[in-house]
């Protein structure tokens, strides 16, 4: 997604940024069986090398548009879900 995109997401919309550590995704990564067939590489490093550049590169804009932050490293999805349906940010 271009930085326009995100922009106007963010005007609309509620963001939140599910944060992990290159380690985390480098591991979920290789964890799921469809990564290699379904997810291209981006480019064309090693896949610790592209996580760490991709998140290097990409960490100024993600912290610049999300309304709310996650840490999504020691959290199941079904906790995740939790959490941000308990988070005042959505209690006014």
């Amino acid at each position: 997604m271009h930085r326009e995109e995100m922009e106007s997401l963010a005007q609309g919309s509620l963001v939140v940024w599910l944060k992990a550590s290159a380690e985390t995704i480098v591991r979920r990564l290789e964890a799921d069986p469809r990564t290699g067939d379904q997810r291209p590489s981006l480019t064309g490093k090693p896949l610790k090398e592209e996580v760490q550049e991709l998140l290097r590169t990409r960490t100024p804009l993600y912290d610049s548009l999300a309304h709310l932050e996650l840490s999504s490293d020691a959290l199941s999805p079904q906790e995740l879900v939790e959490v941000l349906l308990a988070h005042p940010f959505l209690h006014p």
